[in-house]
Formats: structure tokens, C-alpha cells, sequence
């Protein structure tokens, strides 16, 4: 593993700069350092600092928590990230204002008996 590698996980993985990252063996393998910028897979690895610029970034179409979710998962990563924009969903006066309520169970009249005729 090359030292600026080295030295980008430690910082990741370190609790005092942040929040504490999954060290387990199949994460902490799959990152790598390209072009100074660190990849988890094919994933941008986002600093923890800058966050919520992303969110609020990400976010000004008022796409809802799912389509956020898989637009981000593809391309961006930070340990929390899915959490993150749950609440960063929740709390938004906008989408609380404009989100449908959800459908109510369709009630259908009583249907007539074998015998009765229309």
C-alpha cells in the first residue's frame, strides 16, 4: 500500500477527526488513491467536513430519501451517509410541505349476492 494511501485510510479511520469508520478488512481493502482523491470501490470517499455541502448540493431538486439515496450510492461515500440524508430529508420544510400524503386503502362497495340481479 503506498504512503499516501496509508496516510489518508489512518486519517479516515481516525475517531478524533471524525465519526468512527467500519475497519473491517473487506472495506479497509477497498480503497484506493487516485489522483489524490480517495476511492471506496468506484465511489468518491467524501471528507466528513464537507458533508453537508454535499447534502445541500445534492438536494436542491427535493428528490425524496430513495431517489437521493440511489443517485448517491453510486457515485459518492461516507460512513453515515445513508442516515445522513434520511435526516437531511426529514427535517426539510420544503418536501414537508409539498410531499403527498400517503394512499389510502381503496374501499370497494359490497358486492351483490349469486341472486340478485341488476
Amino acid at each position: 500500500m503506498s504512503r499516501n494511501l496509508s496516510v489518508s485510510l489512518r486519517t479516515l479511520l481516525c475517531p478524533l477527526t471524525g465519526p468512527v469508520y467500519d475497519t473491517s478488512l473487506s472495506k479497509r481493502f477497498a480503497f484506493s488513491l487516485r489522483n489524490g482523491l480517495l476511492f471506496w470501490g468506484i465511489r468518491l470517499v467524501i471528507p466528513f467536513f464537507i458533508c453537508a455541502k454535499f447534502l445541500d448540493d445534492l438536494y436542491l431538486s427535493h428528490r425524496g430519501v430513495l431517489k437521493m439515496k440511489v443517485v448517491n450510492r453510486t457515485k459518492i461515500w461516507w460512513p453515515g451517509m445513508d442516515g445522513e440524508i434520511s435526516t437531511f430529508v426529514t427535517v426539510c420544510i420544503t418536501c414537508k410541505t409539498t410531499a403527498s400524503s400517503p394512499l389510502a386503502l381503496f374501499k370497494s362497495k359490497s358486492r351483490p349476492s349469486k341472486g340478485s340481479t341488476c
